[in-house]
């Protein structure tokens, strides 16, 4: 994601693991893009993602699939996402925002 934009709304949100790129990651430990999520791009209207939003998350070591971060439940789809990026370790790195 660049980092000179804002928010963006992703509507009809169906989060993806794919299983070959899941697989090679835990067979080799190392990076492998498999894990993304797939919409219509659509205009981010104002709202506050702090209180209005939860963090989607995923992490192949953790569990095979995209989680809530408040309740670790798995997340196969979702009305609308809004994608933000967040500067950690002087890298910006992409999140995944759903409604609570």
């Amino acid at each position: 994601m660049r980092s000179d934009i804002g928010p963006l709304l992703i509507k009809e949100v169906e989060f993806v693991v794919q299983l070959g790129g899941y697989t090679r990651t835990m067979i080799e430990r190392r990076k492998n893009v498999h894990a993304f999520v797939r919409g219509i791009l659509g205009a981010a209207e104002s709202c506050s993602i702090e209180n209005d939003f939860i963090l989607a998350t995923y992490n192949p070591y953790m569990a095979p699939y995209w989680k809530r971060s408040d309740s670790g439940n798995q997340i196969v789809s979702a009305e609308f996402a809004i994608l933000t990026s967040e500067l950690r370790d002087n890298i910006r790195k992409p999140c995944v925002w759903i409604k609570k």
